[in-house]
């Protein structure tokens, strides 16, 4: 296999709008300190992602127009594969920049996803080829992380709960686990915390806004293969309620059997565990449960809890 196999080529860009009264080569020059560049010098992406955008920056004035650049990719972790093997540009040839209202440029491509167990693999992107502009950061690395050798991953998806309401009727709810609900979470949570919303009837349909709909947390334990629900944790803030007259905060607090009833519990976490084929994720049985404790805004429980949940079994949609 040549290295030149190894290299897809294209042009990558945006064109932007020009009045029609003016033609580009009738345009004044520009100051001439156009400046284009990667935004990052590296970045993490998880295989799979479908569809993704790598931003290039573009600051300042060109001195005329259009302004063309190429972006070239490369495997640098595997000689074995090619870009294509891991990653597909989906952007046509021939993008340029022609006008001086400058919007976002992109460079976009579809991360494949495979049942390959495998190490990251990195690919490294160069602006090349440049015309009429000069560029800040040249290249960027992208590692594509498998997701079939990594259990915090794999367990993250669409889910639904099976369990028993207060009166031991069956129920089931809709959940979703992630990394978390923007970059910074999802940083601090990476192999450690996973993110759950929905809790009973309550899922939006998206997960942009988090602070008006239960919210649960599971501290992740790879090595005994172990989730525990964090306890006492804010779930919502000032949920209004068909039956309260009042705003409240809720709590995810864990519930266990007392006697001929439940009990609840704010001190030991609900402890889960996964399948081994990861479609499963079963919480202790026999009684024990969450619950969606009710607080006023000054942190008081108010004896009373707005649902009840026990004997909890997770099972992943497909």
């Amino acid at each position: 296999m040549s290295n030149m196999k190894k290299y897809i080529s294209f042009i990558a860009g945006i064109i932007l709008p020009v009045l029609a009264a003016v033609s580009c080569s009738n345009e004044e020059k520009g100051a001439g300190d156009i400046t284009i560049g990667f935004a990052k010098d590296s970045y993490r992406i998880k295989e799979g992602a479908g569809l993704t955008k790598i931003q290039i920056e573009v600051s300042g004035e060109a001195e005329s127009y259009p302004v063309t650049f190429d972006i070239q990719a490369k495997v640098t972790s595997d000689e074995t594969l090619q870009v294509n093997d891991i990653i597909h540009f989906t952007q046509s040839e021939d993008f340029r920049i022609a006008g001086k209202d400058l919007a976002p440029v992109y460079v976009e491509f579809t991360v494949k996803d495979d049942d390959i167990i495998a190490d990251s693999r990195f690919i490294e992107l160069s602006i090349v080829n440049v015309k009429g502009a000069s560029v800040a950061t040249s290249t960027a690395t992208l590692e594509i992380r498998d997701n079939d050798n990594n259990p915090y991953d794999k367990l993250m998806g669409d889910w639904t709960a099976h369990a028993k309401d207060h009166t031991g009727a069956a129920q089931t709810f809709s959940v979703n686990i992630s990394g978390g609900f923007n970059d910074s979470d999802i940083a601090n949570n990476e192999g450690r915390v996973l993110v759950c919303w929905g809790f009973g009837p309550y899922q939006r349909e998206s997960s942009r806004a988090p602070e008006k709909q239960p919210v649960w947390y599971m501290d992740y334990d790879e090595d005994n293969r172990l989730l525990k629900v964090q306890n006492n944790v804010l779930m919502a803030n000032m949920f209004q309620f068909s039956d309260l007259d009042f705003e409240c905060i809720i709590r995810c607090c864990g519930v266990e059997p007392s006697g001929d009833g439940l009990a609840i519990n704010m001190l030991t976490p609900l402890e889960g565990t996964w399948s081994s084929d990861f479609n499963t994720i079963t919480f202790q049985q026999g009684g024990y449960g969450l619950t969606a404790a009710i607080f006023t805004l000054d942190g008081v429980y108010t004896e009373n809890v707005w649902m009840i949940y026990t004997d909890i079994v997770l099972t992943r949609n497909k």
